[in-house]
C-alpha cells in the first residue's frame, strides 16, 4: 500500500496538477529560475545539466502559460508571484511563441548580469556564473 502513497504524492506534486491560481502564478517564477540556471550552465560548461533545467523550465512554463491563457491564474496572484518581464510575453498567438519570448527575456537578463563587470575576462564570467548558480540554489531545482 505504501507505493500507492508515494505515487499519489508524486502525481499531485507535478506542475500538471496545480489547482489554485496561486500555484499557477508561482510557476512563472519557477520557470524564470529554471531557465536562468540553465543559462548559467552555458558558462560553466555543464551542458547536460543545462539541458535538463531548460526542459523542466519549458514544461513548467508551458503549464504556466496555458493556465494564464485559460484564466486559471488571477491577475492579483500574477502580480504577486510571476516575473514582471513575462507580462507582455504572454499575449501571443500560441504557447510556444510565448515561451520563446519568455526565454529570450530570461536569457537577456541573465547574460547581462554575468557580463556586468566581467566583459573582458572569460574566466571571470565563468566564476561569476558559477557563483550565481550557487547563490540561486540551482542545484535544488531538479
Amino acid at each position: 500500500m505504501k507505493p500507492l502513497y508515494v505515487l499519489a504524492f508524486l502525481a499531485l506534486s507535478s506542475p500538471a496538477f496545480a489547482q489554485t491560481s496561486d500555484d499557477y502564478s508561482k510557476m512563472g517564477m519557477k520557470t524564470y529560475s529554471l531557465w536562468s540556471c540553465a543559462v548559467l550552465t552555458s558558462y560553466t560548461k555543464e551542458a547536460q545539466e543545462g539541458n535538463k533545467l531548460f526542459g523542466l523550465g519549458y514544461e513548467t512554463g508551458k503549464t504556466f502559460v496555458e493556465a494564464v491563457k485559460a484564466g486559471k491564474a488571477k491577475q492579483e496572484d500574477l502580480r504577486k508571484y510571476a516575473p514582471m518581464v513575462f507580462g507582455d510575453k504572454l499575449n501571443n498567438p500560441n504557447t510556444d511563441f510565448a515561451l520563446g519570448r519568455m526565454f529570450e527575456a530570461v536569457l537577456d537578463g541573465t547574460v547581462k548580469e554575468v557580463w556586468q563587470d566581467a566583459s573582458s575576462d572569460e574566466e571571470l564570467r565563468k566564476n561569476k556564473a558559477a557563483d550565481m548558480y550557487r547563490k540561486q540554489n540551482c542545484s535544488f531545482l531538479k
